[in-house]
């Protein structure tokens, strides 16, 4: 006699609440967390006490407090591991600790209501969002001095770089759009120009274009632009859907990339659900 336990097993595995691994005192209001691609080490903002906590991501205990600037927001750590930026919000500053000694050794200043940070792939430049002044500011890490400011939507909040194309993205919470900053140039890509783009000799960016109204999107080599690649010969629809707008908050806005088995480019099409009454 046989007996089937796999259904047992699936029911047992749907009663088993889940657990944290386990919960880490920090300080007040914490905001931005970095690990560190290098080593063992992670990082918090405390926007309420202005002080960063320091992680050892093995132990999952806290290492150092260390205080920075007025009301710290974003936080990166840079590719060897050795360094991490906070961006400053209150105080407009960005304060730069050692991975080793977990202190401040530079503040860079002049950075008004810094937030979102990220380095390039090789950690000569680091990427700052500055929400007050619309725009993203360039440093150069070995200097700890401002290259450039390129200007972006209303109100920044984060940033990212594509890992194989010369793309920065930053996401602008006052006009609920994404900025496109070429990293050659360090200039905004307008719509359509993705075309020719390469951040190395196999890459293949996903060729964005105007269509009309909407952007169309044909493949390029897989993994190559962040949400639109496909491998290649493939089409892709993306729609951009956007939801309700609560009161004092920004809409919330999805993408959705599907892939077609065809080689022909695909318009993105809009789309926008029922709006619900807010309470």
């Amino acid at each position: 006699m046989s007996v089937d336990l796999l259904p047992r097993m699936r029911a047992a595995s749907l009663t088993v609440p889940a657990v944290p691994l386990s919960v880490i005192p920090v300080g007040d209001s914490p905001t931005g967390v970095a690990l560190g691609r290098v080593g063992r080490a992670g990082y918090v903002t405390n926007f309420g006490s202005g002080t960063v906590t320091a992680l050892d991501t093995v132990t999952r205990s806290v290492t150092a407090t260390v205080p920075v600037g007025s009301g710290p927001w974003g936080v990166a750590v840079n590719p060897a591991g050795t360094e991490a930026y906070v961006g400053n919000s209150g105080s407009g500053t960005v304060s730069v600790i050692s991975t080793a000694t977990n202190t401040v050794t530079a503040t860079i200043v002049g950075i008004s209501a810094p937030a979102g940070i990220a380095f390039s792939p090789g950690g000569a430049l680091a990427y700052v969002v500055s929400q007050d002044t619309g725009t993203l500011v360039v440093l150069d890490t070995a200097t700890r001095a401002v290259v450039t400011s390129v200007a972006v939507g209303a109100s920044p909040y984060e940033v990212a770089l594509s890992p194989d194309a010369p793309y920065v993205y930053v996401s602008n919470v006052g006009d609920g759009t994404v900025t496109v900053v070429d990293t050659n140039t360090n200039t905004a890509v307008a719509p359509g120009a993705l075309d020719g783009h390469r951040g190395g000799p196999e890459d293949e960016c996903g060729e964005v274009r105007q269509e009309g109204a909407a952007p169309a999107v044909r493949g390029g080599g897989a993994g190559r632009h962040p949400a639109l690649s496909r491998r290649q010969g493939e089409a892709a629809v993306v729609r951009h859907i956007t939801g309700a707008r609560r009161p004092g908050r920004p809409p919330h806005r999805r993408t959705e990339v599907t892939p077609q088995p065809s080689t022909s480019h695909t318009a993105a099409t809009t789309h926008t659900p029922p709006q619900p009454k807010w309470p």
